[in-house]
């Protein structure tokens, strides 16, 4: 495989395992910065028919504050970018992308060759597992 390696990371927000994998993906990033390109999409877990009011998941709220404050996000300006037309084209442009790719699952993460997508990882891969996985999938092939 020749030229920057195209990977696709499917997350969601409501989702414990992709909270759980961020270290790991974020070490594979930095790690092969220079070989791979990363696109991280959302993937709407509870939209379509699962969309119910915050409410309805009981471990949501509790969940949510602490993402807000463990990453320093400002509510305020979170909440403002929920209601701007623009932040919903773009996350429902992803949740296409994802539905057009398979992903059924989260976290996933794909890697884009030219012979079609392929998953790698799951949601307890270390960097390290992540990292072989891409270089078995990208090595090139004996004759």
């Amino acid at each position: 495989m020749t030229g920057r390696i195209r990977l696709t990371y499917a997350f969601d927000a409501y989702c414990g395992w992709c909270y759980g994998l961020g270290p790991a993906l974020r070490e594979l990033a930095d790690g092969n910065a220079d070989r791979i390109d990363l696109r991280v999409l959302s993937g709407g877990l509870f939209s379509g028919p699962r969309a119910l009011p915050v409410g309805a998941y009981p471990h949501i709220p509790a969940a949510s504050r602490r993402i807000a404050a463990g990453h320093g996000l400002d509510a305020n300006a979170v909440a403002e970018a929920f209601l701007d037309p623009a932040t919903r084209a773009e996350a429902e442009g992803g949740f296409r992308e994802l539905r057009r790719l398979g992903v059924d699952a989260y976290p996933t993460l794909i890697l884009h060759t030219p012979t079609g997508v392929h998953r790698f990882g799951g949601p307890i891969s270390s960097a390290l597992q992540l990292t072989e996985a891409l270089d078995r999938h990208t090595a090139p092939v004996s004759a």
